[in-house]
């Protein structure tokens, strides 16, 4: 009988180990694509929303496509709304691990399309200096190919800089 809760408790253990770490590639993945259209950020943002756990970093994505999909919300209060409440989410894990590379790549391409109104834009330079700093020692390696697609594009970079990147 022992055996069996245990084999059942491990087989429950590893489901829900399983489950977080598919949340968090999930949102790895679909948040490079989810400004593009509506539909991909609404249903990354429901995802995200819906999750009865949330590992780290999900919990910075989920801040970061709330922001994203306040885009695309039509109603100026609402989107106010979400903006502000993905905001504080997504800077309280900030708070909590200042160094991480992927919090702050969630921040920079926040930042780099927020509209200057709203004045999220004042951490742009050193986020930009701490992911050109970190950049080698990220260790996940779709957050690594993530971030240097956006750090390519961005406008915010040098040619020296994005050539360090290649």
């Amino acid at each position: 009988m022992k055996k069996s809760v245990f084999i059942f408790a491990f087989i429950i253990f590893h489901f829900f180990i399983s489950a977080q770490n598919d949340l968090v590639s999930i949102a790895r993945k679909e948040y490079r694509t989810a400004n593009k259209d509506s539909l991909s950020c609404a249903k990354l943002f429901t995802r995200l929303i819906n999750a009865h756990t949330s590992p780290k970093p999900a919990p910075a994505y989920k801040g970061a496509v709330t922001m994203m999909y306040a885009g695309f919300v039509k109603n100026k209060a609402e989107k106010l709304k979400l903006f502000k409440s993905g905001h504080q989410l997504l800077e309280k894990e900030i708070a909590e691990d200042r160094e991480n590379p992927e919090l702050i790549l969630l921040r920079f391409t926040i930042q780099s399309y927020a509209p200057k109104i709203l004045g999220y834009n004042k951490e742009l330079e050193n986020d930009k200096a701490l992911l050109l700093r970190k950049f080698d020692s990220i260790e996940n390696k779709e957050v690594k190919e993530s971030a240097r697609s956006f750090l390519l594009q961005s406008k915010l970079l040098t040619a020296a800089e994005k050539a360090k990147l290649k």
